[in-house]
């Protein structure tokens, strides 16, 4: 019962703010391991972008924590992974989008996908292709 409460506190706030600004929200809790769940239900979900938050364990070698990067390894879907939390009053800092191009057709797609985005939330993309000699 704690955890659903606790859970609640999480998603309530979140369901007054879609409701505040018209959007469609469903809120789901699962009971398991984080990300053996969330893999589950991305995967057997119609969903077209998946979008995580990083949070890497204090003196962890890795930028990303274990969670982020489980879903990422095991996701069918595209995943976005927000690592800085923008300043609401600074968005001037946070105006390009880059892609990393190797030649695949999945890099292709993420410019693709970059330029729907810059787009739409009127950014610039910028793209990088490395080589190593």
């Amino acid at each position: 019962m704690g955890l659903k409460l606790i859970s609640d506190g999480y998603l309530v706030p979140i369901a007054e703010q879609s409701a505040a600004a018209g959007l469609e929200f469903e809120p789901r809790m699962m009971d398991g391991k984080h990300s053996a769940e969330i893999v589950k239900d991305v995967n057997e979900g119609d969903y077209d972008l998946v979008v995580l938050g990083v949070l890497a364990s204090a003196g962890a070698h890795s930028q990303v924590g274990s969670v982020c990067e489980r879903v990422v390894r095991r996701s069918t879907k595209d995943v976005l992974v927000v690592k800085h939390l923008a300043n609401a009053e600074d968005t001037s800092a946070r105006d390009t989008i880059l892609v990393g191009v190797d030649g695949s057709p999945q890099s292709f797609g993420a410019l693709m996908t970059a330029i729907e985005l810059a787009e739409r939330f009127d950014k610039k993309v910028e793209a990088i292709a490395v080589y190593d000699p």
